[in-house]
């Protein structure tokens, strides 16, 4: 479940089609602790960067390293139901920032 209860898949087929460019998620931690907080928990959340596929970038603030976040990324599809995740990862950056609109919490990094 999602931070509104809605449910929320990531499929086997799903993980394995990107775990090549993810190591993440080859972690069974990552999988069954910090991806599923960031999905109930996320700090904030972005519109992703293609408009047109109207997913969702999810936020999870991790840890700070020298006073700079590092973070959970999902990315959500939200159009289907269950929502889908297309992807996770930990970025240390937020690559959707001023350019598109935050849809849920505060970007306290900003």
């Amino acid at each position: 479940k999602n931070h509104e209860g809605k449910d929320v898949i990531f499929t086997e087929k799903q993980r394995l089609s990107k775990i090549e460019k993810r190591a993440e998620l080859r972690d069974p931690k990552f999988i069954n602790g910090l991806l599923k907080e960031a999905i109930q928990t996320p700090n904030f959340i972005y519109l992703d960067l293609d408009p047109l596929r109207g997913r969702h970038a999810l936020y999870k603030i991790r840890y700070l390293v020298d006073g700079k976040p590092r973070y959970i990324k999902v990315v959500i599809n939200p159009n289907v139901d269950p929502l889908f995740v297309v992807t996770a990862y930990m970025p240390d950056y937020v690559k959707e920032r001023g350019k598109t609109d935050l849809i849920y919490g505060k970007d306290e990094y900003i």
